[in-house]
């Protein structure tokens, strides 16, 4: 069952998707401080969003495989909280974030795909 909801709201995703974007291992996709624009989907490969800490240690703070939503926390703020890394070859597809906020407030279906896909997340971490 999860994974065919996983599916359905990813196919709706990239069906609102204003483009996509690749990366190869090590890029960096954006830092702690960039203004938040998109959702990021990842549709192949891997990312990390990693968070900085005193005397040089990183934390981990998602290991995101496709397909995936990256930094979703993010989507209520203006800026992000952490850096997100390519951990691999990696396919983003990006939606505006005022386009995805008009859509779920005017999408029901989408609006229960996504929650609960985010609620699946947090109850596997």
């Amino acid at each position: 069952m999860i994974a065919i909801m996983s599916v359905t709201v990813f196919d709706r995703l990239r069906a609102i998707s204003s483009s996509s974007r690749d990366y190869a291992e090590g890029d960096t996709i954006f830092r702690t401080g960039d203004a938040v624009t998109y959702l990021h989907v990842v549709a192949e490969g891997r990312a990390h969003l990693i968070r900085h800490l005193e005397g040089g240690k990183t934390l981990i703070l998602q290991r995101a495989g496709a397909p995936a939503i990256l930094a979703e926390a993010s989507l209520h703020n203006d800026v992000y909280h952490c850096d997100a890394v390519a951990e691999s070859r990696l396919k983003l597809v990006l939606i505006e974030r005022r386009v995805l906020a008009r859509r779920l407030a005017h999408d029901r279906d989408l609006a229960l795909a996504v929650e609960v896909y985010l609620a699946r997340e947090v109850q596997q971490a």
